[in-house]
């Protein structure tokens, strides 16, 4: 994928070819979904450019950028280059080619890329997606949002006047994240690969249905439309019922779009808030 978006035998400096050697070691459980495909991808990406330099070939430039969103973009391009997908620039100027043999199978996005180009020990970030860029939240609407209503009970919780959540979390010294492996095994290219791509897929129908490209847009569009409201999740839900035609086939399409809403729009700012603020009974 590399070699037919920037053309890496020209990137050898001076028209030499040489070999470049790889070596990976990993003493993580294999199909445990810890990252490793995208770990993998990208750190191939950067020892390659660390030698090639596609970084100043005008067609990175071009596509990835050199602003402050370029590390953005190039994780999103890494999840293409995971997925098999085309990249897009945000502003659809510029595109990529995919493979004609696909990635690896699932149709994955590229949150797992930015969390290994953007991280930073000690800290969290959050981050929208669709495209790949920082994100910050106002924490009152949040709290006034009908579905949050039924996760935060009282008032002791609200932040008091007009909040908003930074991009950045520093993490509390107190706490630090376990990762566990259950050892049941999920082959993302085998037999997990179905129910991780219907996920996906019933994103991108139920947005379509919303006449929109992503759940984001249409969530957002719909809060703007409706100037700050707070029952745009029980609107756009019905919306789908009524789009789709049938309550009884709709249901998987409304589930799917009320997963997405209470994750993107409630539980992670709501997290990123607690941890924020250190109120650990909130979180």
């Amino acid at each position: 994928r590399l070699h037919l978006n920037f053309d890496l035998l020209s990137c050898f400096p001076d028209g030499e070819r040489r070999h470049i050697l790889i070596s990976m070691c990993s003493n993580l459980p294999p199909a445990s979904g810890l990252s490793t495909s995208s770990a993998i991808v990208t750190g191939i990406f950067l020892v390659l450019d660390s030698h090639l330099k596609m970084r100043h070939t005008s067609t990175y430039r071009e596509a990835i950028g050199e602003d402050e969103n370029a590390v953005c973009n190039l994780s999103t391009y890494l999840g293409n280059a995971e997925n098999g997908r085309d990249y897009f620039k945000p502003d659809r100027s510029v595109v990529l080619k995919g493979t004609v043999q696909g990635g690896v199978g699932t149709f994955g996005g590229s949150e797992d890329h930015a969390a290994i180009l953007t991280g930073k020990p000690g800290r969290l970030r959050l981050l929208s997606f669709c495209p790949t860029r920082p994100a910050s939240f106002s924490m009152g609407g949040i709290f006034d949002d009908l579905s949050m209503r039924s996760i935060v009970r009282g008032s002791e919780s609200r932040p008091i006047g007009p909040h908003e959540q930074s991009t950045v979390v520093d993490l509390p010294d107190d706490l630090c994240f376990v990762v566990a492996f259950s050892g049941a095994r999920a082959e993302k290219g085998g037999d997990a690969q179905q129910g991780y791509n219907d996920a996906a897929e019933l994103a991108r129908i139920a947005a379509t249905m919303l006449g929109k490209d992503t759940l984001a847009e249409a969530i957002a569009d719909e809060r703007r439309r409706r100037g700050g409201r707070n029952d745009v999740k029980d609107v756009l839900s019905d919306a789908i019922r009524k789009n789709h035609g049938t309550k009884s086939s709709a249901a998987p399409f409304v589930e799917r779009f009320e997963q997405f809403y209470d994750e993107s729009v409630c539980l992670v700012p709501l997290t990123a808030y607690a941890l924020s603020t250190r109120n650990y009974v909130l979180l």
